[in-house]
């Protein structure tokens, strides 16, 4: 329900009437006439009262609805927190965004769509450059979040599963829609925490030497454990697959980061950055 159209109409029936109430009072003297008189006044008030405000003031008001719904996003989401810290340009951008969704008067799934869209694209390239020199304990807690999103989404919808892997939605379905809002809470959290750790004190990058020979011990485990082909899986990862393929991929990627998981504290902390480390690809 619209309650700012609720809202709006209340009020003007309440001055429609009024106003009604007044003009008939003055011009009408006698009470019965009076009665007929102000239903009549009442109508021609309120359609014209109406039409001014949603040419003039309905729109004002959206506006600053979407203003504040803007503000009250960055301040509660927590990876725009986070980066409107650090960025102060943050907030005004997507204040003009939801504005300039409510003056064209786009339905709730479009804006949505628009908002999502923008939210990637300025958190994805932050997040990528970010992952290499989070703390080791926000990228255990990412990459354990990610594990359980994606184990729930496979055999469910591997297709859907495959999106979230590689950003590739299906066609018509926005990424968004693939998770549930507890996923979707526990997946902001831990982007947060990754993002927050990274801005704040950022970790040194591991050597490209170190990376390629904890990948080696990492492919080696995967091997014994899961089989060549699965392993050579994981070289399709981010390339665009048959709905057939999607089941094997997200396979791959669960067993690839459960695996990286298990290795003991310390070194999979490392193990996790090497992963993540630009030249990996992954």
């Amino acid at each position: 329900m619209d309650w700012t159209s609720v809202g709006w109409s209340a009020a003007l029936g309440a001055a429609s009437g009024g106003l009604a109430a007044l003009v008939a009072g003055f011009l009408v003297r006698d009470r019965k006439r009076r009665r007929a008189a102000h239903g009549v006044i009442f109508a021609f008030a309120f359609l014209v009262l109406y039409g001014l405000g949603r040419a003039f003031v309905l729109p004002a008001i959206e506006v600053m609805g979407a203003r504040r719904e803007a503000d009250r996003i960055v301040a509660t989401d927590p990876i725009f927190s986070v980066l409107a810290a650090q960025d102060p340009e943050l907030r005004p951008r997507f204040r003009t965004l939801l504005v300039d969704l409510t003056r064209r008067g786009v339905s709730r799934e479009e804006a949505e769509a628009e908002a999502f869209a923008f939210g990637r694209s300025l958190v994805g390239p932050i997040f990528q450059e970010s992952l290499p020199n989070a703390s080791g304990e926000s990228l255990v807690a990412y990459t354990a979040a990610m594990v359980e999103v994606l184990d729930a989404l496979r055999g469910r919808n591997d297709a859907g599963c495959y999106a979230f892997m590689t950003g590739q939605a299906p066609e018509g379905q926005p990424i968004s829609e693939l998770l549930s809002a507890h996923d979707q809470a526990q997946m902001s959290r831990a982007m947060a925490a990754v993002l927050e750790s990274a801005l704040a004190a950022p970790a040194e990058p591991v050597p490209a030497s170190q990376v390629a020979f904890r990948l080696s011990l990492l492919a080696e485990r995967m091997r014994r454990e899961h089989g060549d082909e699965l392993v050579a899986a994981l070289a399709s990862i981010g390339v665009p697959a048959p709905a057939t393929d999607a089941a094997a991929m997200c396979a791959a990627t669960v067993a690839l980061y459960r695996t990286a998981l298990a290795f003991p504290a310390g070194e999979r902390e490392i193990l996790l950055r090497c992963l993540f480390a630009p030249e990996t690809g992954i």
